[in-house]
């Protein structure tokens, strides 16, 4: 990204850590609204909804429903 001091909003659904890691926050929405919000170390460490879906492309239930 260019070193602007401005705003920009990139809305995406490709995970890819070198993009991830140069925005100072990342907000994670799920059925239209915020669920979580922060930097990719942040949301990793929280293990959240982002961090399933980060890690194997799905979220924290269906995770959970395999596993049985």
């Amino acid at each position: 990204l260019i070193n602007l001091d401005a705003t920009v909003l990139a809305v995406t659904h490709k995970l890819d850590p070198e993009i991830l890691k140069r925005y100072d926050e990342i907000f994670v929405m799920k059925d239209g609204e915020i669920i979580e919000r922060g930097t990719l170390d942040e949301l990793l460490e929280k293990r959240g909804y982002f961090y399933y879906m980060y890690n194997y492309g799905i979220d924290e239930k269906e995770a959970v429903e395999e596993a049985v």
